[in-house]
């Protein structure tokens, strides 16, 4: 025998199976699709701190990108805000053009909202996406729909009006819960918070 056959660094029993190739093309690829999911496919970036003012329209993505902050207010008339960074301005759904799509990815945090109202809209909260509200949170009737893997905190009033649906993963912290006609799904945790 050789040096090279008793290597303890290698062996031949260490070359990947077609099983082991077949896993890490899988991780690739579903890495690759997590880092997608997380830019959102942006048309524009916030990457610093700002104070503008943006309106978001149909086929338009705003991206508040990693350690960025914005403090100026965004109007959703419809398209995407991706947030990665932090959102502490005000933010408004148009619910007469409806279709707006909000999502708080892993490390994304809004806060500072006073009361915010989804109509028509979808939002979603990643896994380790904060939303909190310091005053009411309002689903407000078919259309609208609220999705929590991460944690929302509201000071003030949930309401999920009819048609509504909130479908909560992980953590809602609330002062008060009103139930209009609304859904309320999933096995997380409601926690009713002092005022």
């Amino acid at each position: 025998m050789n040096s090279f056959e008793n290597s303890t660094s290698f062996t031949w029993k260490k070359i990947p199976t077609i099983k082991n190739l077949f896993l890490i093309a899988f991780l690739f690829l579903y890495g690759s699709l997590t880092m997608q999911a997380q830019n959102c496919n942006c048309t524009q970036h916030i990457t610093g701190i700002d104070q503008g003012n943006y309106t978001v329209i149909a086929g338009q993505v705003l991206c508040i990108d990693s350690g960025a902050v914005e403090y100026g207010n965004v109007t959703m008339n419809g398209g995407i805000l991706c947030i990665n960074g932090s959102f502490k301005g005000g933010l408004t759904s148009n619910s007469s053009i409806g279709g707006s799509f909000i999502k708080v990815n892993a490390g994304g945090v809004i806060a500072g909202i006073s009361n915010f109202s989804i109509a028509s809209s979808s939002v979603i909260i990643e896994d380790q996406g904060v939303f909190n509200v310091f005053g009411d949170l309002s689903l407000m009737g078919s259309g609208s729909y609220l999705t929590n893997n991460g944690v929302i905190n509201v000071q003030g009033v949930l309401k999920l009006n009819q048609g509504a649906v909130l479908l909560n993963n992980r953590i809602i912290n609330y002062s008060t819960l009103e139930m209009n006609g609304g859904t309320l799904n999933g096995d997380g945790k409601m926690n009713v918070i002092a005022n």
